[in-house]
């Protein structure tokens, strides 16, 4: 998907899930619209080091790598796990209510990786 995509994705869920107009604290649910579009648009930072610029392809990996691959460790179950485990860690019901936002567009974003032809390899990175 493109970047595009993930963004009218992740702000359509935000608008839906944290609609300003119903919401108590208005100041938190813009927050929260603002991180849930930041997580659905952020876990594409790894595109930088697995797509050449100049020719828009994928760099030729021998292997295919969590760390090295486009839809690697960014786009990973795991961490969506850490992400939602960490904000519980997090004293501050603001602070955590604004990182849950985040994690949720990190799952929307997944959610439309998988529908993609490259798909997620959950179990495997191997070609």
């Amino acid at each position: 998907m493109t970047r595009y995509s993930h963004l009218w994705l992740g702000s359509l869920a935000a608008l839906d899930v944290f609609n300003p107009q119903y919401a108590v604290d208005k100041r938190l649910a813009v927050l929260c619209t603002f991180a849930c579009i930041a997580g659905s648009v952020i876990p594409d930072i790894d595109i930088k080091w697995s797509v050449d610029m100049k020719t828009k392809t994928y760099m030729p990996f021998k292997k295919r790598s969590l760390l090295t691959n486009h839809r690697g460790w960014t786009h990973h179950l795991f961490l969506i796990i850490f992400l939602a485990v960490m904000s519980f860690f997090i004293q501050n019901q603001f602070s955590q209510s604004v990182f849950l936002a985040f994690t949720l567009g990190v799952v929307i974003h997944d959610f439309a990786d998988m529908f993609s032809p490259l798909g997620i390899p959950y179990f495997t990175y191997q070609d």
